[in-house]
């Protein structure tokens, strides 16, 4: 069975260009009509190892569901290219949905300003939150 991202399934939809503001908060809406497994996580991209690297020195990534801190060890987090870019990936997969709503976040801060290689991302906190609803 193939897994989707949890993005894929969300009523709101961003553009690339809109996902790295720093001080925004992006919501996720997601119902669900049955109980499904989804991948779920972000990344970093930059267009060299090493900037990837230096750029990781002044990044973080928190999960939580529900207010509660999913550590990093829940993750699988590698480092591959995407588009010719160099990229740390984290993600997991969430299944055994309760009925409800369930809230996750992922809060990503950068302590400085960074460049990626293409362009320059100004110190703040990004927020993702997403609601997952199943009957």
């Amino acid at each position: 069975t193939e897994i989707q991202l949890l993005e894929f399934l969300a009523q709101e939809q961003y553009a690339e260009t809109e996902l790295s503001q720093a001080g925004h908060t992006y919501d996720f809406t997601v119902e669900l009509d049955q109980e499904q497994a989804f991948l779920w996580g972000s990344n970093w991209c930059a267009t060299t190892e090493n900037l990837l690297r230096d750029n990781f020195k002044h990044i973080t990534f928190e999960f939580s569901v529900e207010d509660t801190p999913v550590p990093a060890n829940q993750f699988l987090i590698w480092d591959n290219t995407l588009d010719e870019m160099h990229c740390r990936f984290y993600y997991t997969v969430v299944r055994d949905w309760p009925s409800g709503t369930t809230n996750l976040q992922i809060k990503i801060t950068f302590d400085q300003i960074i460049n990626d290689g293409k362009s320059d991302f100004p110190a703040g906190t990004h927020y993702y939150r997403y609601a997952v609803t199943l009957p």
